[in-house]
């Protein structure tokens, strides 16, 4: 009875030496702008005396960057540079936690020149975690900046689109958008035609 009961008292006293972190932490205030520049360049400097291959070190001091940097061009640089870190250093890959890291980034930073990229780097992750449905809302806000009729790369994305539609479970609009693909395509032996025909095939099956 008396183990069980200091077990109790042991759980309810962490816990409250955890609300108290979480009060102290949300009552720090913010480091002006040249105080987070300078804090920033510190721990670049120390990512750079880090040995190759210590993956979680390079992961904490990005997001210690991330977390108290935020207002610098350095906290930019380490949202990519994590997100590369988190796909193609550990294995398996988190993509997961890339996904997350890269839509924290479009919301903290929305007007950023680097949003084409992580768009697109969300793209491909949204695909190969098979989150099409995500991928297709992606894709509503790249395909009208893309002229139409649309160059080869334009295409690309459309077809890639079409693909996420249906596998989103929205056929007839995939459909629509093969469509579009084979009446764009100036050569109808191009991969984006080829992938748009295939996609018609299996839609009117």
């Amino acid at each position: 009875m008396h183990c069980f009961l200091r077990q109790l008292l042991t759980v309810a006293f962490v816990g409250v030496l955890l609300l108290a972190g979480q009060a102290q932490a949300a009552d720090k205030p913010k480091l002006s702008l040249e105080e987070q520049e300078a804090l920033a360049l510190k721990i670049f400097q120390d990512l750079g005396k880090v040995p190759e291959g210590k993956l979680d070190v390079f992961n904490h001091f990005y997001r210690e960057v991330i977390e108290k940097c935020p207002d610098t061009e350095r906290a930019e640089i380490s949202y990519w540079r994590l997100s590369n870190l988190l796909i193609m250093g550990y294995d398996p890959p988190r993509r997961k936690e890339a996904i997350e890291l890269l839509e924290q980034f479009l919301v903290r930073y929305p007007a950023s020149k680097g949003v084409g990229h992580v768009k697109s780097r969300l793209l491909r992750l949204y695909e190969d975690t098979g989150d099409y449905c995500k991928a297709t809302k992606l894709y509503k806000e790249i395909i009208p900046n893309i002229p139409d009729p649309p160059d080869r790369k334009g295409l690309s994305y459309w077809v890639l689109y079409a693909e996420a539609l249906e596998k989103c479970g929205q056929k007839e609009e995939a459909r629509k958008w093969y469509e579009k693909v084979l009446k764009a395509a100036k050569d109808p032996e191009s991969m984006s035609a080829m992938i748009a025909k295939d996609g018609l095939s299996r839609l009117n099956k």
